[in-house]
């Protein structure tokens, strides 16, 4: 399964996945970036604007995060020491350079935190070097807070006080939201969903025109109509797993789902501990179920699935190879080949 979670990928690939996030930078951001901060990340005061670069602004931001994942581990696993120096001279750092920086100017945290975090921290807590890890993992707190308030860094008006704020919205907001989910529930006295949210989730791959069941039914959507939101606009309450168990299934749903959930991810766990290469490939197997699945399932009930299902499906084609024998060109899918895991 190594190959995975590390893979060294193509120039070609990461610019031609860059190029909406671009287009939504020159013509949505730029224009209004002086009046503006990263705080408008979600571009609600051009969102008749933004909304046709939408899909492929949403695809292409986890394409280049879940590619910034593999190429961070792939680094890290092709040196057994990694210094300063080395970082300088070493090409591939480049294609890390671009992606990070690039991520960093969409202010979407948790796409440019997840894989520098995932892989940076469990190759430190791999080498024990628990110094480093302190330090690290506080560098990359307050890179968060810079990239929330970067405009403000360049017109010179950033405070710590400010810096300290938005950090502070970051955490916990599910659990506020759930109280407001809750409530408008149950003064619009809905009926109970009996698992419409789940099938929506699974679902989610099909756009939301064609598709009437992930229209009025995934659970972000719903949160959005209950509330008298338009779910087109209104991105929806983050207001956990437990929240969405209630809506379907009272609170049937609050005991059975969590029970259901950890099953699964025992499961998964068994199943890394099983395949995975060394220590490093584990940490960082871990680090990347906990944050691509069980946070987002935490803060986000099945809505998870769809993002899931994209950094997924990038992994598998960055896992894939094309090798020429006997003349012919094949397709190899080589985190699937135990000799090139062991290589």
């Amino acid at each position: 399964m190594k190959n995975l979670f590390v893979a060294d990928v193509s120039w070609v690939l990461i610019i031609l996945l860059s190029v909406p996030l671009y287009l939504v930078f020159i013509n949505i951001y730029i224009p209004v970036f002086e009046d503006r901060t990263f705080i408008s990340k979600y571009f609600q005061d051009r969102l008749a604007d933004f909304i046709p670069y939408r899909p492929f602004y949403t695809l292409s931001i986890n394409a280049l995060s879940t590619i910034l994942f593999l190429q961070i581990n792939y680094f890290l696993f092709s040196f057994k020491r990694v210094s300063f120096t080395k970082l300088l001279i070493n090409k591939k750092f480049l294609k890390m350079f671009f992606l990070t920086g690039t991520l960093f100017f969409t202010a979407k945290r948790g796409q440019l935190y997840y894989p520098l975090f995932i892989s940076i921290v469990a190759y430190l807590i791999y080498k024990r070097h628990l110094v480093k890890l302190v330090f690290t993992s506080s560098f990359l707190v307050i890179l968060v807070g810079l990239s929330r308030n970067f405009s403000e860094i360049v017109k010179g008006e950033l405070s710590l006080e400010h810096t300290l704020m938005t950090l502070s919205t970051s955490f916990f907001v599910s659990v506020r939201e759930l109280t407001r989910v809750l409530f408008f529930f149950n003064e619009g006295e809905h009926a109970y969903l009996f698992g419409k949210t789940y099938v929506a989730g699974v679902f989610s791959f099909i756009p939301t025109k064609i598709n009437s069941l992930k229209a009025n039914y995934n659970y972000m959507r719903y949160t959005s109509i209950i509330s008298d939101q338009n779910p087109d606009e209104f991105g929806g309450m983050r207001s956990t797993y437990i929240g969405e168990a209630f809506v379907n299934f009272g609170f049937v749903g609050i005991i059975l789902v969590p029970i259901l959930f950890a099953i699964f991810v025992y499961i998964i766990h068994i199943l890394i501990k099983k395949y995975a290469l060394n220590n490093f490939i584990y940490y960082v197997m871990v680090f990347w179920i906990f944050k691509m699945l069980v946070m987002p399932f935490y803060e986000n009930g099945s809505s998870m699935i769809l993002f899931f299902l994209i950094t997924v499906a990038f992994m598998i084609i960055c896992g894939l190879r094309i090798v020429i024998r006997n003349k012919r060109s094949i397709l190899k899918i080589s985190f699937l080949h135990k000799q090139d895991e062991k290589d």
